[in-house]
């Protein structure tokens, strides 16, 4: 019995938290709730419990985990966390009245500003068009990334701003006029 082959433990069980659904995009992460919760919507249709640790339970927990990636994405902040504290500000309105509290839902800060529009009157206008052009650049790559962070999804909002700000200057500088009269005539509409 001396050829016995002893073939290495096996780890069968795989942790579910976010960081198994960080790898994911946000389109497949919502696909996988979708999936998730219809799969549990048909096992209690047929009468199936949830027990503890079952099949029906394990596909919430991932459904759960999959919701805690999206929301820290575009928050920056743990929706569990988010949650408690609205419950905590929830009973403390029933138990002592007054005015209904404001749930809030942080946001994310790119830790930058859109520029003054002040910033840009000193380029020329060929200067200006390429300083559009980029910051419209980033912005369509924080997009077309599928904007995996909340982070990519504020610094592409503060490059939009800044797009129109060098855009609407140019434009003021080209025609002399302010953006809305340099785009169409007032009343035509653009089809």
């Amino acid at each position: 019995m001396s050829n016995i082959i002893k073939f290495p433990p096996q780890n069968l069980a795989e942790p579910i938290d976010v960081d198994q659904f960080k790898k994911h995009s946000d389109a497949s992460l919502l696909l996988f709730c979708f999936e998730m919760v219809g799969s549990v919507s048909e096992s209690i249709e047929a009468g199936e419990e949830i027990k503890f640790q079952g099949e029906a339970y394990m596909e919430l927990v991932q459904a759960f985990w999959a919701l805690q990636t999206l929301f820290e994405r575009r928050t920056g902040a743990c929706a569990s966390e988010v949650s408690a504290e609205h419950w905590m500000q929830m009973r403390k309105h029933a138990l002592e009245g007054g005015p209904e509290p404001v749930l809030r839902i942080p946001r994310v800060a790119a830790g930058c500003a859109p520029y003054p529009p002040e910033v840009f009157n000193g380029l020329s206008d060929i200067d200006l068009g390429r300083a559009g052009l980029l910051y419209a650049r980033r912005v369509n790559e924080a997009i077309a990334n599928d904007s995996p962070h909340a982070l990519d999804i504020e610094e592409a909002r503060v490059s939009s701003i800044d797009t129109m700000t060098v855009i609407r200057e140019l434009v003021l500088r080209l025609t002399g006029e302010p953006v809305g009269g340099a785009c169409r005539p007032a009343g035509e509409t653009l089809q």
